[in-house]
């Protein structure tokens, strides 16, 4: 295959979203997140409940064979055990805080969801119900929307959302992509990395885009050689952020960041010298660290 040839080609009739795809017209999901003021506020939650409705479905679903194929877990922190965040507590506080924080942002979720649909039971709750009870007019034998299912929902969210071109959604959507959203990451602009075969990076439009058909192509940026693996661009993202909505940390990163607060190095209580409760974050790119130098 040679540079710019198409590597695969993905049908928007094939992405799994609110506002693309079959599940824009098909799924009730999309109105019941439309008439939320926090669903339509947080578009990665309206998707986990997509995907989690989708599940609910089983095998009647049109997705059935994709969700079928996904992780039944993910690594990244929302999906560990509290014993498992720990080591992050003295090797990276700040990755740990923010680790945490994700899993109380989602236990909160969670929970107003589930009072959502007991409190509607003919709306939300027909749809994702919380209890089989037969007097709530649920199917005892229908899986129930639990909370180990949203958390498996909402990683593989946060795991392989991207964003594509809706006009019903002020431009641009989030979206699951089916197959190409199973190509490994490799970071494109490391020319040393001959296995650098395609790039999706949302900043370069000459690598993602939905073409006149209704699909997202992949182009090779390189010739790529018979059985060679392809991989795909992430984005310019720090070791903390693939870590945190990922799962893993790549040996090498010329993207890798840390950030770190000058009011703390200034003075164990800051605002004695200044004013005004100010907060400078400073960012060193490790690409651009000079050893003896800052």
């Amino acid at each position: 295959m040679a540079a710019g040839d198409v590597v695969l080609r993905v049908p928007t009739s094939l992405m799994l979203s609110l506002h693309v795809g079959p599940a824009a017209s098909q799924s009730p999901v999309a109105s019941l997140v439309a008439a939320d003021p926090l669903l339509r506020a947080t578009p990665t939650l309206g998707l986990a409940l997509l995907i989690a409705h989708e599940s609910l479905q089983g095998s009647a679903s049109t997705f059935a064979p994709y969700l079928k194929v996904l992780p039944s877990s993910f690594d990244v922190p929302l999906s560990w055990q509290p014993s498992d965040l720990e080591p992050l507590r003295e090797a990276a506080p700040p990755v740990f805080t923010r680790a945490v924080n994700g899993w109380r942002m989602a236990l909160k979720q969670y929970a107003y969801l589930a009072h959502k649909a007991a409190r509607e039971p003919q709306g939300f709750g027909k749809h994702f119900p919380v209890t089989n009870d037969p007097k709530a007019n649920h199917d005892p034998a229908r899986p129930l929307f639990s909370l180990s299912l949203f958390r498996w929902a909402l990683a593989t969210a946060i795991t392989r959302q991207n964003e594509v071109p809706a006009a019903a959604a002020a431009d641009s959507t989030l979206a699951l992509i089916p197959l190409w959203d199973m190509c490994n990451h490799s970071n494109s602009k490391d020319t040393d990395t001959s296995f650098v075969a395609a790039a999706l990076n949302e900043a370069s439009s000459s690598s993602l885009e939905v073409s006149s058909g209704g699909a997202l192509e992949c182009r090779a940026m390189r010739d790529i050689a018979k059985d060679e693996q392809v991989y795909i661009f992430y984005g310019e993202r720090p070791n903390s952020d693939l870590l945190l909505y990922s799962g893993f940390v790549p040996a090498l990163q010329p993207e890798d960041a840390s950030s770190a607060s000058l009011l703390d190095a200034l003075s164990a209580n800051p605002y004695d010298r200044l004013p005004t409760p100010l907060t400078w974050e400073l960012e060193v790119r490790h690409k651009n660290l000079q050893i003896g130098r800052f």
